[in-house]
């Protein structure tokens, strides 16, 4: 059996639970027999265990005191048999504890939209729930008043029927006041102010139409009210709407224009515009800046503005750099050696990079702080126009980055039998005739300290052998990476003996990837000149011993 008392605000949409609550109207006297005065006090029942689920006896104490003793009374009604005694006891005690109910929801969303003031959305349903409720409370109120009036002779069903009427109209104001407060949750006196304005002046007529028991105006004026402040609702939100995408486009074009400034930016401190156009550069890092911290407040087209304007600034340093480079252009030579050296710098810098990135243990910081000082180096000599000390001290910062990346590699369990194998390596190359093996801080070094190169620049025949025993020395121990150093004596000029040795470390290692079968991957080559003497080269044995060519085989981790 249903009646209009029965609610479920969680499980029914609140626009059908409102439109039902408005629509009611009083039951008549239900048939006064066993069967229904049981199942009346078995729903009296259930209202106050969902009542006392809710700890209504903490937020309502009064009414849910009075809905259990009116059940005891119901109870005892339908013990002695009189059954319509039990019928009015059972539905006033469902009454009090709807009642009940309603407050402890009413309760408990009050303190819950206090606490969700930030959440516009959570707000505006736990108002609609707390309204909903009161509205219910309001509701059963008067259909208690009237149930109570039709059962007392001494109020007339004329005065009853007013007193429903009255409560009617209270329950469309109390609907109309719901929607009032959620469309200013909405903020619609912002984004609908004549809809939300015109609600709020039919409401005033509505409360003051009953006041003066004009109650056709009171009930029209109230709905008209509601109507007005739904639409208020929607139209706020589709305005809110679409200012929000208005921001989020703003937003957008802010992040875009940001992007493009910090390439632009990049762009110019790679060509070294940090270094060639300072002032200009440093006036789009500025802008930049100034750009991100519009975009942190929100300010998104001025952040676009400046972003623009950083970006303008640092594609102009980037355009003076290009500039004073080919002004600097002294002789084709010059231009070949500095256009080298730039580069050489760049894979330095990208290789610290890697090595930045890849360095995760103590023992290669030592290598990677070098390939920072070196690199520094590199860019003042640049800054110097010393561009054969800037490709030689680039290409300190490649291997002592290579060196610590190789260093990082390694995994521990590795790094557990790195003196075993530096051990059996250098008991291997020991074992070559007539070459020096020995122990460095790089690794271990087997050095030919005799000329291996015919005077075209071709590798030796009765020098193969030697080599495809160094080889067969490498391929042995596959995991390790190895670095061939070509050196000169001090004869000649320096650029001349950097570009020699670099052109015999390379052609050796051709060889020993083409012919003798060592993976290219696990080789690399730098000639260094005569910039890092191991004897003097004031005489020829001197010079004899600086003309050697170093494979370093790295085993250090």
């Amino acid at each position: 059996m249903k009646h209009f008392w029965s609610f479920a605000i969680v499980s029914i949409p609140i626009s059908l639970i409102l439109f039902f609550i408005s629509s009611c109207a009083i039951n008549p006297a239900p048939k006064a027999d066993l069967e229904t005065a049981g199942t009346f006090i078995t729903e009296a029942r259930q209202s106050i265990a969902n009542a006392r689920d809710e700890k209504a006896s903490e937020y309502a104490p009064n009414e849910f005191k009075d809905a259990e003793e009116l059940l005891q009374k119901a109870a005892e009604m339908f013990a002695k048999k009189r059954i319509e005694e039990a019928i009015n006891f059972a539905f006033l005690t469902d009454t009090n504890a709807k009642i009940a109910l309603a407050k402890t929801r009413e309760a408990k969303a009050k303190y819950r939209i206090e606490r969700a003031k930030d959440n516009k959305m959570e707000v505006y349903w736990e108002a609609k729930s707390n309204e909903v409720a009161i509205a219910k409370a309001r509701q059963a109120m008067a259909e208690k008043v009237a149930f109570e009036a039709q059962q007392n002779s001494e109020i007339s069903s004329e005065v009853a029927e007013i007193r429903v009427q009255r409560a009617t109209i209270e329950q469309a104001i109390a609907k109309a006041e719901v929607e009032i407060k959620l469309a200013f949750i909405l903020n619609a006196p912002k984004y609908a102010e004549q809809k939300y304005n015109n609600a709020d002046t039919f409401l005033k007529e509505a409360k003051l139409a009953l006041v003066n028991s004009d109650y056709d105006k009171a009930i029209t004026s109230a709905d008209v009210s509601s109507k007005q402040a739904i639409d208020a609702q929607v139209e706020a939100k589709s305005n809110a709407d679409a200012e929000n995408a208005e921001i989020a486009r703003k937003k957008d074009k802010a992040i875009i224009a940001m992007v493009k400034a910090e390439l632009a930016l990049e762009e110019a401190h790679n060509s070294m515009a940090d270094q060639y156009a300072k002032e200009i550069y440093d006036q789009a890092e500025r802008t930049i800046k100034e750009s991100k911290k519009s975009f942190d407040s929100g300010d998104y087209d001025k952040a676009t503005t400046l972003a623009d304007q950083g970006k303008l600034s640092a594609s102009n340093a980037t355009a003076v750099v290009k500039t004073k480079v080919k002004e600097e252009k002294q002789n084709e030579q010059t231009e070949e050696i500095k256009a080298n050296a730039l580069d050489v710098v760049a894979k330095a810098e990208k290789s610290l990079v890697q090595a930045f990135n890849a360095v995760e243990n103590k023992s290669a910081n030592d290598l990677y702080k070098q390939a920072q000082d070196s690199l520094e180096k590199a860019k003042q000599a640049l800054n110097d126009k010393d561009y054969e000390k800037a490709i030689t001290l680039a290409q300190e910062v490649v291997f002592n980055a290579n060196l610590a990346i190789a260093k990082a590699e390694i995994n521990i369990e590795m790094k557990k039998k790195s003196d075993e194998l530096v051990k059996n390596i250098l008991e291997d190359a020991q074992k070559i005739p007539n070459l020096n093996a020995k122990e460095t801080e790089k690794g271990i070094v087997v050095s030919i300290s005799f000329d291996i190169f015919t005077k075209t620049g071709e590798i030796k025949p009765d020098i193969q052998p030697t080599l495809k025993t160094i080889a067969d020395l490498i391929k042995k121990y596959p995991a390790n990476r190895v670095i061939i150093e070509v050196h000169t004596d001090n004869t000649g000029t320096e650029k001349a003996n950097i570009k020699l040795s670099s052109d015999r470390a390379s052609a050796v290692l051709i060889y020993m990837s083409s012919v003798e079968g060592v993976s290219i991957d696990k080789l690399s080559s730098v000639g260094y000149g005569s910039l890092k003497p191991v004897a003097s080269n004031n005489d020829e044995a001197g010079r004899k011993q600086n003309r050697r060519i170093d494979f370093v085989m790295l085993v250090r981790y």
